[in-house]
């Protein structure tokens, strides 16, 4: 089978989404079957094993609008293969993809984009373009991926009732252990202190301002704490710089430059605490990534994670303060070891991308 994914943009800012993808296609090459990406991206070149990478260019990149050349090559592509997967939405390329592809097998993974809680973001802009474009042109698509069953419930409204199957992103979990163990001996962090991690991207709906009014509240009562914050320069990023200098929390709160590299899985295996506590979450690649590190991660309910809770590979706490800082403050707790070494285990069961089944290329058949 040939398949076509599609997505705005690979660029390291994008997050989850694009190692979502990169993941998935994976597993299809190991299948047997042709993927290629269709994407954006700056560098010139973007590898991954197996897979044919196509470069496209924006006339409006802010919209992910394509230039005219571009139309052409997606339009191209789009004929050539078997299935057509669009993954995102609220953007130029999607709904021109979608546009060409109506007469091509063609599916969606909205990455939680379509879920009303997350539409927070520009509200008015959104359900404009829905009633302009995407509903009339999403009437085509003719199945959807969905990474969890809240998203399957809170974005059929925008979807409607098709031909659908849940399935959670997947990831390389034997590439994060045999890093962790062969790297074991390097130390990250010094010991004296409790280390909490935020390791990702910096906007709004991350909610890193209430890391850092956690942090205030918990050096009221243990002033051995370190909050290193690590992620890409932007105008969020000097909010919260300005924040932190303004209540005095230089000494508590690190900022950091993102780590691309393997060595990020050292900073979430040895970290006391990875924080999540984002405003919404649909399936976090930094949870998964924390769990299959052998993490403790600490998240709020926004984050959908009660089945990874229910099976103890992470710690849910309440959308408040003093919860998160019971839970932090109780760092000492055996049943956290625990978790740890649960998370791990889980992870090597049902996170691989190598040996998990694979949902996704089942539906393209029944489409």
């Amino acid at each position: 089978m040939n398949i076509l994914h599609i997505y705005s943009s690979f660029e390291s800012s994008q997050g989850g989404p694009p190692v979502s993808i990169k993941y998935l296609a994976m597993s299809q090459v190991l299948s047997g079957h042709k993927v290629t990406i269709l994407t954006y991206f700056k560098k010139k070149k973007l590898n991954i094993p197996g897979i044919k990478i196509v470069n496209i260019k924006y006339f409006l990149k802010r919209y992910s609008i394509p230039d005219i050349r571009s139309l052409k090559i997606i339009k191209l592509h789009i004929k050539k293969n078997d299935i057509v997967h669009l993954h995102g939405m609220w953007n130029g390329l999607i709904s021109v993809s979608a546009f060409f592809a109506k007469k091509s097998k063609s599916l969606i993974t909205p990455h939680g984009m379509g879920v009303k809680k997350n539409i927070y973001n520009k509200p008015i802009f959104k359900k404009i373009y829905h009633k302009i474009f995407d509903k009339f042109l999403f009437k085509n698509i003719n199945g959807c991926h969905y990474l969890s069953l809240h998203e399957y419930k809170n974005t059929k409204w925008i979807l409607g009732n098709k031909k659908y199957c849940i399935q959670h992103n997947l990831i390389d979990t034997q590439k994060i252990k045999n890093y962790i163990n062969k790297n074991r001996t390097k130390k990250i962090f010094d010991k004296n202190f409790i280390n909490l991690v935020y390791l990702g991207r910096f906007n709004e709906i991350k909610n890193i301002d209430f890391q850092i009014d956690l942090v205030k509240k918990i050096i009221k009562k243990n002033k051995k704490i370190l909050l290193h914050l690590i992620g890409p320069n932007n105008h969020y990023k000097d909010s919260l710089k300005k924040k932190i200098k303004k209540n005095n929390l230089e000494k508590y709160i690190k900022l950091k430059s993102p780590i691309f590299s393997e060595k990020k899985y050292l900073f979430l295996n040895q970290a006391n605490f990875v924080l999540l506590t984002s405003k919404y979450e649909c399936n976090s690649i930094l949870a998964l990534e924390t769990i299959s590190s052998g993490g403790l991660l600490v998240a709020n309910k926004n984050c959908n994670l009660d089945l990874y809770s229910k099976l103890q590979t992470c710690i849910i706490s309440q959308n408040n303060i003093n919860d998160f800082t019971n839970k932090i403050l109780s760092y000492r707790n055996m049943e956290y070891k625990i978790i740890r070494n649960n998370a791990m285990q889980y992870a090597n069961s049902n996170l691989n991308f190598k040996i998990k089944n694979n949902l996704v290329t089942m539906l393209y058949k029944k489409i």
